[in-house]
């Protein structure tokens, strides 16, 4: 419980500048929260790279990878990572849309009445949002090609997903 409080304290903090500066997007470093958040979790873990898409993030050692089906691929799923018991997944998609926008992700999910913040996460402009009737969050990027990257969550009320969610918030970044 320590350790969910801590983590909800420190998310707190991390988006403070919501709160603060409602005319500008909130910036989230690696370096000023994921940091302090993986240290004040006691998580092991390390970076993941995603090379085709650019990017990456820190993945707890808990939650692992998981090969795509054909299928999977086929729906835009490329990577999926899950814990042990099952209980927690995330996975990672890119759906191709002709001019898709980061206003467009933005303006779908508050129309679909979505938890919804604008967040420059190490520098990428990216959308976060969660959706309690389905009990998942995410953290939504359009890069330069159109496609829509989506790293989601699932179920988002356990406290590893919560963590999870958090510390993708804090580490995504273009990969290095």
């Amino acid at each position: 419980m320590k350790k969910f409080t801590a983590l909800l304290m420190l998310i707190c903090i991390a988006l403070l500048p919501l709160v603060s500066q409602a005319e500008t997007i909130p910036a989230v470093t690696w370096e000023e929260s994921g940091a302090a958040l993986i240290e004040a979790l006691g998580l092991e873990g390390d970076f993941v790279a995603l090379p085709e898409m650019g990017l990456q993030f820190w993945l707890p050692s808990q939650l692992v990878y998981v090969e795509s089906s054909e299928e999977d691929l086929a729906k835009g799923i490329y990577a999926t990572f899950v814990d042990s018991d099952l209980e927690c997944v995330l996975q990672v998609t890119a759906l191709h849309q002709d001019g898709a926008t980061l206003d467009d992700v933005y303006a779908a999910a508050v129309a679909n009445g979505l938890d919804t913040d604008y967040v420059i996460l190490n520098g990428l402009y990216t959308v976060s949002y969660k959706d309690a009737a389905n009990d998942v969050g995410c953290v939504t990027l359009v890069d330069t090609n159109s496609n829509i990257i989506t790293f989601s969550i699932t179920p988002i009320n356990s406290d590893l997903a919560e963590a999870a969610f958090a510390i993708i918030m804090t580490s995504l970044m273009p990969q290095q």
